[in-house]
């Protein structure tokens, strides 16, 4: 019995891979789980598994791993200069949801459960539209949500956005390269949904990635075929005109985002939703100046934030001083720990976008998801609940995934 429960027993890779598919199917659903527990859960059975020189030779192997290491490792450095214990906690437990997920993944998943988990999480995804619909059609009435909100009420309109995008993109990819004519209607039937609600609902940086991430999948799946692109981009141009005409949700936020981008261009003024995240540039990129080396610290970020807002002139913004974050992931880590680990990260991000795998289906797949990041991390930040797991397991599926078809390829 001690042997088979003593660190390095085969029983802790199991263990961890029955927690990736739990993880999978809980994703769009707890937070509490896959943002504050599972991530520790996990990094404890995975130093509990073992094999540290078989996974030392996958990093040394894998940029994306030590690209990812370094910047949790400058983040976690940056907790020394940080004054707010508190905040300083919160933020990197963020970014190791990241870290812990996607090493993990990287090291420990058994080739055959990669697609059981992706099936999982779709599964999942599923259900939680089920609700969504539920509400829309007025069959569900939860508080602070209904038909003109259909987000489910325990996650923020634009975090489902993004998950909404990513599992159409997975959706669009398998209808794409299925050979099963049953599976692909199925799939097909899933896709229309998806995108539907993804446009019934809120979230217009989840709309805005998954119409760029699209047309990003399709050119690296087939090249520039001019023919392809033409179809990708009139079939895009249709569902938005669909959703303008016949989604109240769409149709309300495409004004007023019209009427935002009117107000700053004719009148300078920043006081609405577009205008603001402007500002918001504008102060990060004020406070970067002063310590663009180190950062002010991954607990002293906001606290700085509203003392540089405070004083002249950035206190002409003073109508953004309460804001959680600078709703732009990048700004936000170079202002916590400096642009050198902005740098890092970026790194992070642009070797999984030129990640090279023997399919082109899930190279273009993976790039796709990539665009979603990169694009909704410059309206939010994207590491933070809900969307930390969900990146991370993404990613980290679709990257060992890539390199597995490379090397069996």
């Amino acid at each position: 019995m001690i042997e088979y429960i003593k660190p390095g027993s085969k029983i802790y890779n199991d263990i961890l891979n029955i927690l990736f598919i739990l993880y999978a199917g809980l994703l769009p659903f707890s937070n509490a789980f896959d943002t504050h527990t599972a991530p520790y859960l996990i990094m404890l059975f995975w130093i509990l598994e073992g094999k540290f020189k078989e996974k030392l030779d996958i990093f040394k192997s894998y940029p994306a791993l030590v690209l990812l290491t370094l910047f949790f490792a400058i983040s976690a450095l940056s907790f020394i200069w940080s004054n707010n214990f508190y905040s300083a906690k919160r933020e990197l437990g963020y970014y190791f949801v990241l870290f812990s997920i996607f090493t993990a993944i990287s090291t420990s998943i058994k080739a055959k459960y990669i697609k059981i988990a992706i099936y999982i999480f779709l599964i999942s995804m599923f259900i939680s539209e089920i609700y969504s619909y539920g509400i829309f059609f007025d069959i569900f009435h939860p508080k602070d949500a209904n038909r003109l909100n259909p987000t489910p009420p325990y996650i923020h309109h634009l975090r489902y956005s993004i998950f909404l995008a990513v599992t159409a993109l997975i959706l669009l990819s398998m209808v794409l390269s299925s050979k099963n004519s049953k599976f692909r209607m199925i799939e097909g039937i899933f896709l229309i949904s998806t995108t539907t609600n993804l446009f019934i609902n809120g979230g217009r940086a989840g709309q805005l990635a998954f119409v760029v991430a699209v047309v990003v999948f399709i050119s690296s799946k087939y090249g520039l075929n001019l023919k392809r692109l033409s179809i990708t981009i009139i079939s895009l141009l249709a569902v938005l005109i669909l959703a303008y005409n016949f989604s109240p949700v769409f149709h309300n936020r495409a004004n007023l985002a019209l009427s935002n981008i009117k107000m700053i261009v004719q009148k300078g003024d920043l006081k609405n939703s577009w205008g603001e995240r402007i500002a918001m540039k504008i102060v990060a990129i004020d406070l970067i100046s002063k310590h663009p080396l180190i950062g002010e610290g991954i607990g002293d970020a906001m606290s700085s934030y509203r003392e540089d807002i405070s004083t002249p002139p950035m206190d002409r913004y003073s109508f953004i001083a309460h804001t959680p974050h600078v709703h732009d992931q990048f700004l936000q880590i170079a202002i916590q720990s400096g642009l050198i680990n902005m740098l890092i990260f970026i790194s992070f991000i642009l070797y999984l976008f030129f990640m090279k795998c023997s399919s082109k289906d899930n190279e273009a797949l993976l790039k796709a998801v990539v665009v979603i990041f990169i694009i909704g991390s410059f309206t939010d930040v994207m590491l933070r609940n809900y969307n930390a797991g969900l990146f991370a397991f993404i990613f980290a599926l679709l990257a060992v995934r890539c390199k597995l078809d490379s090397t069996t390829g």
